[in-house]
């Protein structure tokens, strides 16, 4: 069963925002991640609070399955961002 993740809630991705101002407006569409960060934070998150479409959809074609069945009882426990940018206007790493 997927957590639901209500406004008012912390972001899993560990920000320190509200989810809704954070990873929640991608997985709801209403903003697309404009850095490496941005999209790695918004990828845990979809993971912790169980969105496969949002993943299928960032994942890129060349490794995407065709499927994601997140139903396991991973309990994910945080992420740690050392470090993160750009590599040139179409690539960006995140360590």
């Amino acid at each position: 069963m997927a957590r639901e993740s209500k406004p008012s809630d912390m972001c899993p991705c560990g920000s320190g925002k509200l989810y809704s101002d954070c990873c929640g407006r991608f997985h709801d569409g209403k903003a697309v991640p404009e850095t490496p960060e941005q999209l790695m934070r918004s990828r845990y998150s979809a993971f912790v609070v169980k969105k496969p479409m949002y993943l299928l959809d960032t994942w890129h074609p060349s490794t995407r399955p065709s499927e994601l069945n997140l139903d396991d009882p991973v309990k994910w426990l945080s992420l740690k961002i050392k470090s993160s940018g750009f590599n040139s206007p179409d690539e960006g790493l995140v360590h």
